[in-house]
C-alpha cells in the first residue's frame, strides 16, 4: 500500500494492511485510522508513539497533518497495530482559552480566531470575507478554543474546517468550487457503487413563527410589543409548529426572514446521500475534497442537480482497491444566517 504513507519524525511508513480517512465540513479536524497485521515470525511493530507530529499522504498528496492520537497493539498468533492520527486543530477541541481577560474589541473574526489559534501552533486562513469587526467579543471562563470560534461564526455566518496542512479555514458553503464530474447512479451502471439514503423530518416543521419585542421591553410587558413573523415548510404535511425567540430586537419582516431562513436549513438538512465510487481521485485526477459542489444525476432516487460534498472518507485494504465515500447534502443546508450580537443594555 505504497501510496499512503505516514510520515513521523522524519522516517517514512508505509505497507499498512489498511488505511481510512476522514474529512468532514462539520469537522474541526481530519482524522485517519491505520492497520498493520504481521505474523509473530516478521520484524516487530513500527515505533510510533502517542503525540507525535506527523502527516499522511495519499498518492504524494498531504490530507492530514498534526499528531499521533492514539495506539493499539494486540499481540497473539499475530501482531495487530492500529494507529489514529488527527490534524493538529484536534487540539482546538479539546483546549480551552486561557487568555485573561478573554475579550477583544475592534477585532474582526478573522483576527480574533488567530489569536485564539496562536497557542495551539494553528494558522488561520479566511476564503471569504469576514464581515465587520466586533465592538466586543468575549469568551466565557472555560468555554475550549472550538466552542469560542463556533460563537464567533455563527455571529458571521462561517463555517470553519482543517485544511489539508492542519490548519483552520474560515468559508462558506461550496466556496471550495466545483468538480467537474457526475456522480452517477442507474440500474444498467453509474460510476457510483452504493448508495446510502436517509431522510427525516425530526426536525422539520410545518409552521415556523419567530418572535421577539421591541427594544427596551420584555416579555411581561404588552402584546403590542411583540413582533411575529411566519414561514410554512410545503414539504411538512404534518401538524408540527415551533416557535423560535429570537436573540434580539427585530420588526416584522427581520422575523419573517429569520423564519423563512429557519425553514429552508432544516428541510435542507432532511435528507443526506452518501455514494460510494471506485477510487480516491475525480475524473480530472483530483482528490475528492469536503465543501466543493459536484453534479448528482441518480436514477434510481430519482434526483439530478448539484449536491455539496460535506464528508469524504478515503479507504483501502489489503483485499480491496481503494474506494471514497461521499457524502452529499443540499448546499442550503450550511447556509447560515448571521446571528446578530447582543447589544448593552437590552433588556431580556
Amino acid at each position: 500500500m505504497n501510496n499512503v504513507k505516514l510520515y513521523v519524525g522524519g522516517i517514512i511508513w508505509d505497507g499498512w494492511s489498511d488505511a481510512t480517512i476522514t474529512k468532514s465540513i462539520d469537522g474541526v479536524f481530519g482524522e485517519f485510522t491505520l492497520g498493520l497485521t504481521r505474523q509473530n515470525a516478521e520484524p516487530g511493530v513500527p515505533a510510533i508513539r502517542l503525540g507525535s507530529t506527523c502527516r499522511l499522504t495519499l498518492d504524494g498528496e498531504t490530507v492530514i497533518a498534526g499528531f499521533i492520537a492514539a495506539r493499539t497493539l494486540t499481540v497473539d498468533d499475530t501482531i495487530d497495530l492500529q494507529i489514529t492520527g488527527r490534524d493538529k486543530t484536534a487540539l482546538l477541541f479539546k483546549g480551552s482559552v486561557l487568555r485573561s481577560p478573554a475579550e477583544w474589541a475592534g477585532q474582526d473574526a478573522l483576527q480574533i480566531i488567530t489569536d485564539i489559534c496562536k497557542p495551539f501552533d494553528v494558522s488561520v486562513r479566511a476564503d471569504v470575507a469576514v464581515g465587520k469587526a466586533f465592538e466586543k467579543f468575549t469568551a466565557q471562563p472555560g468555554d475550549t478554543a472550538q466552542k469560542v470560534i463556533e460563537r464567533i461564526c455563527r455571529h458571521r455566518g462561517l463555517l470553519f474546517h482543517a485544511t489539508a496542512d492542519g490548519n483552520l479555514a474560515l468559508t462558506t458553503p461550496g466556496k471550495g468550487g466545483s468538480f467537474s464530474d457526475t456522480i452517477s447512479m442507474s440500474e444498467t451502471g453509474g460510476n457510483a457503487t452504493s448508495l446510502n439514503l436517509t431522510e427525516s423530518l425530526e426536525d422539520r416543521h410545518d409552521q415556523y413563527i419567530c418572535r421577539t419585542q421591541n427594544k427596551g421591553t420584555n416579555w411581561g410587558s404588552s402584546d403590542h410589543n411583540k413582533i411575529e413573523g411566519r414561514a410554512v415548510d410545503a414539504g411538512m404535511n404534518l401538524y408540527s409548529p415551533t416557535i423560535i425567540i429570537a436573540d434580539e430586537p427585530g420588526d416584522t419582516s427581520a422575523m419573517k426572514a429569520l423564519a423563512t431562513a429557519t425553514a429552508a436549513l432544516n428541510a435542507a438538512r432532511a435528507e443526506t446521500r452518501t455514494y460510494t465510487v471506485d477510487g480516491w481521485r475525480t475524473d480530472s485526477d483530483h482528490l475528492w475534497a469536503i465543501n466543493k459542489t459536484v453534479n448528482l444525476d441518480d436514477q434510481i432516487e430519482g434526483y439530478r442537480g448539484q449536491r455539496l460534498i460535506k464528508k469524504v472518507i478515503f479507504t483501502i485494504t489489503e483485499k480491496s482497491a481503494p474506494e471514497t465515500a461521499l457524502t452529499l447534502v443540499d448546499p442550503k443546508a450550511f447556509d447560515l444566517r448571521a446571528e446578530p450580537e447582543k447589544s448593552t443594555g437590552d433588556v431580556w
